[in-house]
């Protein structure tokens, strides 16, 4: 929102997100084959929602809260070994199209339709939810998408090129 800026420095460590810095204009400008690189390399879209449970209720039919469905998506316990409580965090990551479809979704609607997937998987997720909240990288200004995940042949097309720097600037991440 703070319009167009101009930055000048002696050096700069460059750590934005490939599906930024694509959008970037930068002077003097990448080399073709970096700049192509940049364009073809693969952006994973991935997604996360947290759900909070009151208590641990999948504990008590000996399950350990991970799971993964026939739809592209993880859940994952994230407070199984945490001591103390018997709230719950029940992570669900989704990839690909179904991220895509969800993130389409606002926070709250993703949160919604997360925890009815979840309690597909737990039977009672309804009945201890608590609260939730939801990350769509594909969606985030400052992300654009997940990380890089190039496909087969992009290893040794695109990344070389992401090692040198070019000038002062080098690049991480």
């Amino acid at each position: 929102g703070a319009g167009k800026m101009t930055y000048q420095a002696p050096y700069v460590s460059n750590t934005l997100p490939l599906a930024v810095l694509r959008e970037l204009k930068i002077t003097p400008d990448f080399t073709p084959e970096r700049r192509r690189a940049m364009t073809d390399v693969h952006i994973e879209t991935h997604s996360k929602t947290v759900l909070q449970m009151s208590r641990r209720f999948w504990e008590a039919d000996n399950l350990s809260g991970w799971g993964r469905s026939d739809w592209p998506s993880e859940i994952w316990h994230q407070t199984h070994n945490q001591r103390g409580s018997q709230r719950g965090l029940l992570h669900v990551y989704l990839k690909k199209r179904a991220s895509l479809e969800v993130s389409a979704l606002t926070p709250e609607l993703r949160i919604r339709h997360m925890l009815q997937h979840v309690d597909r998987m737990f039977p009672g997720a309804r009945l201890h939810f608590e609260g939730g909240v939801s990350q769509a990288w594909p969606e985030d200004r400052w992300a654009r998408g997940a990380y890089c995940h190039p496909k087969p042949g992009q290893k040794i097309r695109c990344l070389p090129q992401f090692v040198p720097p070019i000038g002062r600037m080098h690049f991480a991440g």
